[in-house]
């Protein structure tokens, strides 16, 4: 099967000591899921496929480090998280932030 999720947050960035810096974020998740289903009885195909769409919480927290020097660097881990636990996971993310 397939599983997607389109994320809309609004997120919230708050500086720490020594370049490091925090992120968390909440808002709503458009999940569309598409399963595999066996047919059952003669005649029936042996397999359809039903789709989804669910629209649930979604949420992130991360921690991040803006690497010193000239230019604006920043490493990034975040969890993501919704409704729906197959989407939810870890995040590392190589960035500029201005």
């Amino acid at each position: 099967g397939e599983v997607r999720a389109l994320p809309f947050l609004l997120t919230v960035t708050g500086e720490g000591k020594d370049g490091f810096f925090f992120t968390t974020g909440l808002g709503v998740a458009f999940i569309r899921i598409s399963v595999l289903v066996p047919g059952e009885g003669p005649g029936v195909p042996p397999t359809t496929v039903e789709t989804r769409n669910q629209t649930r919480l979604a949420y992130t927290l991360g921690l991040g480090y803006q690497l010193k020097g000239s230019t604006p660097v920043s490493l990034q881990v975040r969890y993501q998280g919704n409704g729906e636990n197959g989407l939810n996971g870890l995040g590392f993310y190589v960035g500029f932030k201005f």
